[in-house]
């Protein structure tokens, strides 16, 4: 399992979604802060370690932040601090005073023209409007000051990872439920389906910050039908008002919380409640101002997992404060995309919020395991999960298959709110830590840059450690003028289950019941397969079996001349 970066790194970069084809540099390059780095253990070889990291204003030389700021009526945000601390909000505390914040404030009340437009005293922040670059320049160097950002840039380099309002119609891979719901294949692959004999997310509010919802009837009339009768109204509300012409979010929603009424596609989480912010009507046009607010938004509600498949090429304190000042003092779950590119940017990268330590990183795999090739990995990468995901489509009642890693984090996302359905006294830590933990080779699939989730496993479901029984998995009889005249070997088999409601029971193909069976292999050359099925008795699920291949090789069979 990857280990969580705990620092920042920051690189050169540009402002503008421009950045993800060319663009010029007006940034200092700072070094590579390699100690802030999880480890690259398992990485893959063919996943490179350099790394284009996103960037922050603090490298910015105040021409270069004042450029663009003023394209946006040069309103600006301000985070204050202590004189005596490096950064201002960090982790949740305030590291600003009372004193602190009031003699920030007055500094900036000194400046001739420069206005107050919003102030947040429990993250340090204070918007305001710069007269010129010369006020700029005295309010980045004060010591009270700890970051100074636009807090308005025209279309954005926030974006929700992929074109978002063209995903294909028609579903992806998916099976009719017993429900009469959709089975995506992602969901069956990930073990959501039988994550549902322990949690179905009830009484859990997910807050969505995304593109909205249009008009489908799962969110309206639908929504509180069937299995998912009882659950109240979704919450909805905007930054920019207006109608919603992607349908980004509306696919996401509807991997996220679905209602099970036999009628379409079905969410992971679909017994939960659900907190949508609209925050762009364009996942490609989306204003600073717009995200704080949405972030502020879904934190300010009583949600205790908030996804965001969004991502920035930037670092925005902001932003960044916010979710750090959640995370501690409110239990917020946050689970982000670590990015979705087309084209030639460099992807060997996780982009912000996901790649905060306070946020869960996501990307997609394909179902063979490797990398969707649009998806974003690198070493703050926590969970990885499957993505062409079939969801509702456009409107009404049709269906579409959202793919990459915003699809790949709303599933996630819904996973979360599962584990916080089943132990609701858990804080945000333990869930995030259960989610990790159980991901990947202790309990079921990895892959070369990320570990899958396991969404039985994690609201504590059956928990097989490497997914297979335990022993040798290839034998080789040697010529038998070599002195090797065996006919046959026996080996040891084990699987060690854990989790469930239990008990559980172990059924080897042989019938046998306990953790351990020997089973002997004859000479020849030929693969076969060890299956055991596990099954936990004391919920409504079927036996799973687990599978080794093992492969025997005779040298005499293969080369009878050979000595």
């Amino acid at each position: 399992m990857l280990g969580r970066a705990r620092g920042r790194v920051a690189i050169a970069a540009c402002i503008g979604l421009s950045v993800l084809v060319s663009c010029g540099d007006p940034f200092a390059t700072p070094q590579r802060d390699t100690a802030s780095l999880r480890s690259q253990a398992n990485l893959a070889a063919e996943y490179p370690s350099s790394r284009q990291k996103t960037r922050s204003w603090r490298d910015a030389t105040d021409a270069a932040l004042w450029a663009s700021g003023a394209q946006m009526d040069s309103v600006f945000a301000v985070g204050l601090k202590a004189r005596a601390a490096v950064v201002g909000n960090l982790n949740g505390r305030r590291l600003a005073t009372e004193a602190d914040l009031t003699e920030g404030k007055a500094m900036l009340a000194t400046e001739p023209g420069v206005q107050i437009t919003l102030q947040n005293d429990k993250i340090a922040l204070v918007r305001v409007k710069i007269p010129s670059p010369q006020a700029l320049s005295r309010i980045r160097q004060h010591p009270n000051v700890s970051y100074v950002e636009p807090a308005l840039v025209a279309n954005f380099d926030i974006q929700t990872g992929d074109s978002g309002c063209s995903w294909p119609a028609g579903g992806g891979l998916y099976q009719v439920d017993s429900s009469g719901d959709l089975l995506p294949r992602a969901y069956v692959d990930a073990l959501v389906d039988r994550a549902w004999a322990y949690s179905n997310g009830q009484g859990e509010w997910i807050g969505h910050v995304d593109t909205g919802l249009n008009g489908h009837a799962d969110f309206l009339s639908n929504w509180a039908t069937g299995q998912s009768s009882g659950r109240p109204a979704v919450v909805q509300s905007s930054t920019i008002g207006g109608w919603v012409p992607c349908s980004h979010g509306t696919r996401l929603a509807s991997i996220l919380a679905s209602p099970r009424n036999g009628e379409g596609p079905q969410g992971v989480a679909w017994k939960a409640n659900l907190r949508d912010i609209q925050f762009s009507n364009n996942p490609w046009e989306v204003t600073g101002t717009d995200a704080y607010q949405a972030t502020a938004d879904a934190i300010n509600f009583p949600s205790r997992v908030i996804v965001m498949p969004w991502t920035s090429v930037t670092n925005h304190e902001a932003i960044g404060d916010l979710i750090r000042f959640a995370h501690q003092s409110l239990d917020i779950v946050f689970v982000a995309a670590a990015g979705t590119t087309f084209g030639a940017w460099n992807q060997n990268n996780v982009l912000f919020p996901a790649e905060l330590p306070e946020v869960l990183a996501v990307s997609a795999a394909n179902f063979d395991g490797t990398r969707d090739i649009q998806s974003h990995y690198g070493p703050e990468l926590d969970l990885v999960s499957y993505q062409s995901i079939t969801s509702v489509g456009e409107y009404f009642a049709s269906i579409s298959n959202a793919a990459n890693s915003s699809a790949a984090t709303a599933l996630v996302g819904g996973v979360a709110a599962l584990v916080r359905a089943r132990y609701p006294s858990w804080t945000n830590t333990m869930v995030e830590n259960r989610l990790r933990a159980t991901a990947g080779a202790p309990c079921g699939k990895t892959t070369a840059f990320g570990p899958i989730v396991n969404a039985e496993a994690a609201v504590g479901g059956i928990c097989v450690p490497n997914a297979k029984p335990v022993g040798p998995s290839a034998f080789l009889f040697d010529h038998v003028a070599s002195g090797d005249t065996r006919t046959s070997v026996t080996a040891q088999y084990c699987v060690y289950p854990t989790g469930g409601t239990g008990p559980i029971e172990i059924t080897w193909t042989n019938g046998s019941h306990a953790n351990c069976r020997s089973v002997t292999f004859s000479r020849g050359n030929y693969t076969t397969l060890v299956t055991v099925q596990v099954r936990d008795t004391g919920a409504s699920l079927s036996a799973f079996p687990f599978v080794l291949q093992v492969t025997i090789e005779d040298l005499d069979s293969s080369c009878p001349t050979c000595v």
